[in-house]
């Protein structure tokens, strides 16, 4: 099944039923490798060529975070009806063991608390890895594409929450991921999420 892509020119990604948002934090939110290099390391298809972009830094044996999945599930009857955002679970990882925990308030609060279409919106800074990342959905369609209108043209003044749309951003140093079901093994229960982008 083909994934939809944005066109290069719109920075955003419309979410669909049946992806999950993979999302990863600090543990301890004054935590950051060298460099602040943490902080939005995000990833995000490439706007020129085929240029690609390693960054590596060594964290300290004490550093952990969490990741947290959160599942889409679909609204409406139709595909474009959007999405609400189901179930949440995570995961502390630190020093080598792994256990699941209840899902910090952080990362649910910067979820919108509605149904309807919804989309990942992202707004570069200075460089295609340098950018903020904020969350919007609303109950209808043109209700999304004015509000990412207002969002793109003044950030600050319009990501807000109202009755018909919601924007949050995503905090400094929290990394979000779409992502799709590749495969799952029903012998095992083994699934396979792959990046939509």
């Amino acid at each position: 099944m083909p994934v939809p892509v944005p066109p290069g020119n719109l920075p955003y990604l419309n979410l669909e039923p049946g992806w999950r948002l993979s999302i990863v934090s600090s543990l301890d939110p004054a935590a950051s490798l060298p460099g602040d290099l943490a902080s939005n390391l995000v990833e995000s298809p490439a706007s020129s060529g085929n240029a690609s972009l390693t960054l590596e830094a060594t964290a300290p044996d004490d550093f952990g975070y969490v990741r947290a999945f959160v599942s889409l599930r679909g609204v409406g009857r139709g595909r474009g009806d959007g999405v609400r955002f189901g179930s949440v679970s995570a995961q502390r990882h630190k020093g080598g063991e792994v256990r699941k925990i209840a899902p910090p308030e952080a990362l649910t609060a910067m979820l919108p608390g509605q149904s309807g279409p919804a989309r990942i919106l992202f707004l570069t800074r200075s460089a295609d890895v340098d950018h903020d990342m904020a969350i919007l959905q609303a109950k209808t369609q043109t209700h999304l594409a004015r509000l990412t209108e207002a969002v793109v043209k003044s950030p600050l003044e319009s990501c807000q929450v109202s009755n018909d749309a919601s924007c949050r951003w995503v905090p400094r140093g929290v990394a979000v991921r779409v992502e799709r079901l590749s495969s799952a093994n029903p012998e095992t229960k083994e699934v396979t999420w792959v990046p939509v982008l």
